[in-house]
């Protein structure tokens, strides 16, 4: 089964127990990404910032430009432990791990969460590749995909006892939109796979094809 057809088992699921005044306000806040240039303006970056570090499980600050050691890097940057979907993905790029070694790519996770959260997760998940903290979003903002949550989707988060304040460490009540980069060993960006609709990813498969499409035609 793909992993499109699992994330659509789950809000099938979720949208059948919810109430309609909730459905509302998800899906109005995924309107308003859709509506906003969120994506144009993520879609503009060339290259990942040199100055940036990301903390590892054991709360180590690590410079991205150590982390990023592969010739070909796939970043997962994915909502957080609590979400649903973000774990299905997770488990499935781990599925294919072998598969993007022999093509040359690491792959990493990221994510607002602290450390201890972060850790937490690889474990539930029984990932081998490793996770890593941005904290307070400082790479993601510069990549352009974070995002405030409303008024409204914050009481629904704080409703669903999503405790961003304590997960993230701040009060920002920021979220990232999930996207997938892969990246050169220089920083630079080969293709971006983002969708505002954080119901739907892209399936890593499909990410898997593309580097070996691109390598093979020699564009990278």
């Amino acid at each position: 089964m793909s992993l499109n057809s699992k994330l659509n088992t789950i809000t099938d699921n979720g949208f059948n127990r919810m109430s309609l005044k909730i459905a509302k306000v998800l899906t109005d806040g995924i309107q308003d990404l859709k509506n906003g240039n969120l994506q144009k303006e993520a879609l503009s970056k060339k290259a990942f910032p040199s100055d940036i570090s990301l903390y590892d499980i054991s709360g180590k600050l690590i410079p991205l430009k150590e982390i990023l050691n592969a010739k070909y890097n796939v970043i997962n940057f994915y909502r957080g432990g609590w979400c649903p979907y973000c774990n299905l993905e997770l488990r499935a790029y781990d599925a294919l791990l072998t598969e993007f070694k022999k093509a040359g790519a690491n792959i990493i996770a990221v994510s607002p969460e602290l450390p201890e959260y972060t850790k937490t997760t690889q474990k539930k998940n029984a990932i081998s590749y490793p996770t890593f903290t941005d904290l307070h979003n400082d790479l993601a903002r510069k990549l352009g995909i974070t995002f405030k949550l409303s008024n409204p989707l914050k009481q629904e988060y704080d409703n669903f006892g999503i405790n961003l304040r304590q997960l993230h460490g701040d009060n920002n009540n920021e979220l990232i939109v999930p996207a997938v980069y892969l990246v050169r060993k220089d920083l630079q960006i080969i293709k971006v796979y983002l969708e505002e609709n954080h119901m739907k990813r892209v399936e890593p498969s499909e990410v898997l094809k593309d580097l070996k499409l691109q390598k093979e035609k020699g564009l990278i």
